[in-house]
């Protein structure tokens, strides 16, 4: 029976390309897809669909770009990119290893749909440059406006090389506006240039690679050769029954004559850590604990493999190490701080000897016999820095206050550092931030940090609306920010639960939820941790559980204390019906309610405050989120852009599948984990049965086989109209026989499929 299905659909697809060519056997066969440059190269390239000679552009100039990264994991695409505020436009070099076409663009999800896209090729001494979006799953068609100049292009016996530049904010709705945010490059390319005037479905060729596209780099080293190197490596073995491991050993800084400064870091990838290793979060551990000195403290664990952390069998003076060092999650590669700033290191010099790693595995399918290894390479010098940095996390507290019903594509999460920690904890001429880290987990979708003074709001500090748990990266800011004594921060989270049959409450596991940022600033101060919860009263109210108990410890890790009626918190929460209750109420009281202040020095010492509670400056609510046009783009509507944008980070995670982060700032489109899953479908499919709970990856395989037929029919169907025609592909046009043909070859793949179900 497979044998005569496929049979007839390679009958069909072979029929189908018969026909439309036999349609156009006595066109003209001339190329007249795009303007050509007519005295004029400016005014063709401002076309959305033009060729010109490459001598008019000239080869491409040795551009010294500020960013550049392996776009895939074998390295045929390399993209270097420099963004100038000033001009408010960006430059992109694409370099690849292929004599066809390219294809680059920026998407907010991975995905073609919405994304501005642009294809390129080289051919008989001309560059063709083609500005496209995506328009879910088809050929992106040809914008009615061009963004994209040709600055430069290339081509020699190996490589295609193409300059092109292009507005940060284009004001053009078939676009999408570069920001501070999270982004991801898509990228495609093909082995030979296009017979017409669209290329070619790209297959495999193709994948996304997540980025901060606009603010400074992180580049992988130290430029300068005054720098030392100290290597922590880790090889643990999984325990097969846990699907969340913590690990926790203490490492001692290398012996130092003299001051030095911590000035960065690098990640190394030995086995299985890429698949399962999350994060690895180093604390500073200090002494002076009931009179004890560090080393006193500290000394017995260095050269131990370490503990299960946050369980019985781990020591209490681990517990004690809180002021962060350094923030490795993933999807970072590493950071390197500004030159004006270090971190001292050793206690004597107002840093620590002893640094506490906690290290995070998930492995949510319960892989059996995992051994993972790691190493980070941790730059340090004695060439003193001119400032001395710190590092304080803020946001929710990690307790049971953190909880979000199911089945809700919209709740929102607050956590505050008041103004009375801040009074108590900064120097009086404030703190200047140069880089913020941002943390929440898989049900996170944007996450801001706000920032007021005397009761008013001053810009956000940072914020992500694509933010993605697969991707923390460490953010410079473009500017520093000064925060003074008494000034009050407020982290927001944006959750998605949708996909959620049960809560989600705070915890260590991946599938629970954090709501973070930690703030990387100068002068260095006492400041550890300045977080929030909300009061058990707030709680009471916003799930109408007066059984919670009003002595709950709120400053300690609580996640599921019993109740006054004996019950657990979180069995209870289970049993709510939640199409009962009124959500926006709950969360706005949640959010919005009186909040519990936890405020830490170095060693988890809790700060003398005049009030222990906080909430939101009076006026102030949950931010709304602005489209990015607004103020910028006169004329054009409010769309916001990426409000239409899906995220399947929660999909993927529910159903096992890691984003494979090889390169900075990666992520590889299923091209390692899933090669027969096209992304631009969002068909992510278990290693073993899908989701759908009955088949396996073979029937995905197939779909996926017949879809790049129909696209190759489509394209070379496109390929033929547009080169008779003279019009740029824009999906339109098409005869009725050819839908007619693409009609009856969707109804053969929905029979095949369907009988393997």
């Amino acid at each position: 029976m497979a044998t005569l299905r496929t049979t007839i659909l390679i009958f069909v697809v072979l029929f189908s390309k018969i026909i439309f060519v036999a349609a156009h056997e006595n066109h003209d066969h001339g190329d007249h897809g795009s303007p050509h440059e007519d005295g004029d190269g400016e005014t063709a390239r401002s076309s959305s669909n033009y060729d010109i000679p490459v001598s008019d552009v000239g080869v491409n100039m040795d551009l010294q770009h500020t960013h550049s990264t392996s776009l895939d994991p074998d390295g045929v695409m390399t993209l270097s990119w420099t963004p100038d505020l000033e001009k408010e436009e960006v430059t992109f070099t694409i370099e690849a290893h292929t004599l066809g076409w390219i294809g680059f663009g920026i998407s907010s999800n991975g995905a073609m749909d919405g994304a501005d896209i642009v294809t390129a090729w080289v051919k008989d001494g001309r560059l063709y440059v083609q500005d496209r979006h995506g328009e879910g799953h088809r050929t992106p068609p040809i914008d009615a406006q061009g963004d994209w100049t040709a600055v430069g292009a290339s081509e020699n016996d190996t490589h295609t090389v193409v300059t092109l530049k292009r507005a940060i904010n284009t004001c053009d709705l078939q676009d999408f506006p570069l920001t501070n945010e999270t982004t991801r490059f898509i990228y495609a390319w093909g082995a030979t240039d296009p017979t017409g005037r669209t290329p070619p479905y790209h297959g495999l060729n193709r994948g996304a690679k997540f980025a901060l596209a606009l603010l400074p780099f992180h580049k992988p080293s130290p430029t300068s050769q005054d720098y030392k190197t100290w290597r922590v490596s880790l090889e643990t073995t999984l325990p097969n029954d846990k699907k969340t491991f913590y690990w926790c050993h203490v490492e001692k800084i290398p012996p130092m004559d003299k001051k030095h400064h911590y000035i960065g870091f690098s990640m190394e990838y030995g086995e299985n850590a890429r698949e399962v290793l999350h994060h690895s979060v180093s604390f500073e551990c200090r002494g002076s604990h009931a009179g004890k000195s560090a080393a006193e403290m500290y000394e017995k664990y260095v050269g131990h493999p370490g503990y299960e952390c946050y369980t019985p069998g781990m020591p209490d003076d681990l517990n004690l190490c809180e002021t962060f060092f350094i923030n490795w999650v993933i999807g970072s590669e590493g950071e390197l701080l500004p030159t004006k700033v270090g971190v001292p290191l050793g206690e004597e010099h107002g840093g620590a000897d002893y640094i506490l790693f906690q290290t995070h595995y998930d492995n949510p399918h319960l892989k059996q016999d995992i051994s993972v290894s790691w190493a980070m390479n941790i730059y340090y010098t004695d060439e003193l820095r001119p400032n001395e940095a710190g590092n304080f996390g803020i946001g929710h507290a990690i307790n049971f206050g953190l909880t979000i019903p199911p089945r809700t594509p919209s709740w929102v999460t607050a956590g505050h550092c008041s103004e009375h920690c801040t009074r108590e904890a900064l120097p009086s001429t404030g703190i200047k931030v140069f880089m913020v880290f941002l943390h929440a987990h898989y049900l996170g979708r944007a996450i801001r940090v706000r920032h007021f003074r005397d009761g008013l709001e001053l810009p956000v500090l940072t914020q992500d609306s694509h933010f993605a748990a697969d991707f923390q990266q460490s953010r410079k800011l473009t500017e520093e920010v000064l925060i003074l004594p008494g000034d009050h921060l407020t982290v927001e989270c944006d959750y998605d639960s949708t996909d959620r049959e049960k809560p989600t409450f705070s915890g260590w596991e991946a599938e629970d939820e954090m709501c973070q940022a930690f703030i990387n600033y100068y002068p260095r101060s006492q400041l550890a941790l300045c977080r929030s919860t909300p009061t058990v009263p707030t709680m009471r109210d916003a799930l109408d559980m007066p059984q919670i108990p009003g002595d709950v410890d709120l400053s300690d890790f609580i996640f599921c204390m019993e109740l006054l009626d004996g019950k657990h918190y979180q069995s209870s929460v289970k049993e709510i019906d939640w199409t009962q209750r009124n959500l926006h109420r709950a969360n706005e009281i949640m959010a919005e309610g009186e909040h519990y202040i936890k405020c830490l020095t170095h060693g988890r010492k809790k700060m003398e405050v005049p009030y222990n509670t906080t909430s939101y400056p009076a006026g102030a609510s949950p931010f709304p989120r602005p489209s990015p046009l607004v103020g910028q783009c006169e004329g054009m509507p409010e769309k916001d852009f990426y409000a239409v944008q899906s995220h399947q980070h929660q999909h993927d995670h529910d159903h096992g599948h890691h984003h494979d982060e090889s390169g900075d700032h990666e992520e590889q489109d299923h091209v390692h984990h899933h090669a027969n899953n096209d992304p631009d479908q969002h068909d992510h499919v278990d290693d073993s049965t899908d989701h759908h709970g009955g088949y396996g990856n073979n029937v995905h395989a197939q779909e996926d086989e017949y879809e790049n037929l129909l696209l190759d029919l489509e394209n070379e169907y496109e390929s033929h109209d547009n080169m008779h025609s003279g019009t740029p592909a824009t999906g339109g046009g098409k005869s009725s026989l050819f839908h007619w043909l693409v009609f009856t070859l969707a109804l053969i793949i929905s029979w095949n499929v369907s009988v393997q179900y």
